[in-house]
């Protein structure tokens, strides 16, 4: 993609140095003109799309840094803690000593198969959460890596474009060669490509998070937790941390993600709709410590 925008700022150069250029040979003076005025529609065409392609970037690099944060940040704590007390036999060994009778044992056994059972919960959606994150990001790497296929010269073009004096007529000679293998339209058709790529990504990952996020609310109220949610805020390409106080607007958020998971699949896209009138209870005291 930088290659690409690396090329275009070529174009740039190109027609800020033929401005006020005598020209003695009139034939390269019309092909520096043609050239120029190629360039120009170019540019003019592209800009839109260019400054979405460097959102798009910022976007992408912004989720593949959550989908890292979640898996290290989040999910590995949970793992851990479910080993953890799964290896943890002193309370058997308590029992076997007698420092603690039956029933004793058998509370702590249950409350600890809960708080893994709660953990395993969670895990499960994190780990869909990951798995999935990580593989859109792949198969998009991949697209765009096919799609860097039909655009096969901009190494050349780049490795020449910073070999050349950025000046006088000999650059424009050399441009002009250059050009001959990538065209104006070929910048044009390759960022339309790469613009189609990111948007049909970004759709599949604002889809899937929003999933995860109905998940993550429903376990919260099946739990009765009041753990801060890390989501991935689709709109803004940023990570929010999600702490809800009653039930009301947990519902409430889980409505609004399931409107934009149903306007994904009718294939338009809604950020958010009107609240609808529910209960406004508080969060239950969680079930597990």
């Amino acid at each position: 993609m930088f290659d690409c925008l690396k090329s275009k700022k070529g174009y740039i150069k190109f027609t800020e140095t033929i401005e006020g250029m005598a020209f003695k040979n009139e034939e390269m003076q019309n092909k520096c003109i043609e050239l120029k005025d190629k360039a120009i529609t170019m540019m003019n065409s592209t800009i839109e799309v260019e400054k979405e392609i460097r959102d798009f970037y910022k976007y992408f690099s912004g989720f593949h840094r959550y989908i890292n944060h979640m898996e290290h940040t989040e999910l590995r704590p949970l793992l851990y803690n479910i080993r953890t007390r799964e290896q943890n036999k002193d309370v058997i060994y308590q029992y076997i000593l007698n420092q603690i009778n039956k029933a004793v044992l058998s509370d702590e056994l249950i409350r600890i198969d809960n708080l893994n059972m709660k953990d395993r919960a969670h895990c499960d959606i994190l780990e869909a959460l990951v798995v999935v994150g990580k593989q859109l990001m792949i198969d998009c790497m991949k697209e765009i890596e096919n799609v860097a296929k039909n655009f096969p010269f901009y190494p050349l073009f780049n490795t020449k474009i910073d070999e050349l004096n950025m000046s006088g007529s000999k650059w424009v000679k050399e441009f002009l060669i250059i050009s001959n293998n990538l065209v104006p339209e070929e910048i044009t058709l390759f960022q339309k490509n790469l613009h189609s790529v990111f948007e049909k990504y970004k759709i599949a990952i604002s889809k899937y998070c929003a999933y995860s996020n109905i998940e993550s609310i429903k376990f919260l109220i099946t739990y009765g937790s009041k753990k801060t949610l890390v989501i991935w805020n689709y709109f803004d390409g940023c990570t929010d941390y999600c702490q809800f106080k009653t039930k009301g607007e947990m519902v409430e958020s889980m409505n609004n993600f399931k409107t934009f998971f149903d306007s994904c699949n009718n294939g338009v896209p809604k950020e958010s709709v009107a609240a609808e009138e529910i209960e406004n209870t508080f969060v239950s005291e969680p079930t597990f410590p």
